[in-house]
């Protein structure tokens, strides 16, 4: 009984940190959609659909439920003129919710921007395409 008291306790902890999630857990759970970019007081933020629970469909019908998930953060990278986003999940807490939050890109110059979802290689998904105005 202690051996598995042990194992608990090491793996509980890290279990509830956000993590990173691959590109296939977003198609699994129905898929990732972006808005045009609006201005915050805080720069500019790109409105993101996705949820992780598995429960809605936004570009395609949901494979796999999660109802033990919330989305923590949604991330970018702007590098040139693309955008790279990336989902963490981790456990539900006070607050949190299953639906992406915006992704916030600070300031970035006018211009079009392809968005892709992953790091900034050569595997990354294409979503779409965003115009940044002056």
């Amino acid at each position: 009984m202690k051996r598995l008291y042990l194992v608990v306790s090491l793996v509980a902890p890290s279990a509830a940190l956000p993590h990173e999630q691959p590109w296939s857990f977003v198609q699994s759970v129905g898929g990732l959609t972006v808005e045009s970019p609006r201005r915050t007081s805080h720069g500019l933020e790109l409105p993101v659909h996705a949820d992780v629970s598995g429960i809605t469909t936004v570009t395609h019908r949901p494979k796999t439920l999660n109802s033990g998930l919330v989305c923590t953060a949604t991330r970018a990278k702007v590098v040139a003129q693309s955008i790279h986003l990336t989902i963490e999940t981790g456990l539900p807490r006070s607050g949190a919710s299953p639906v992406c939050p915006p992704a916030q890109l600070g300031v970035v110059p006018p211009g079009v921007y392809v968005v892709y979802y992953g790091a900034v290689t050569n595997d990354s998904a294409r979503i779409g395409q965003v115009t940044i105005a002056p």
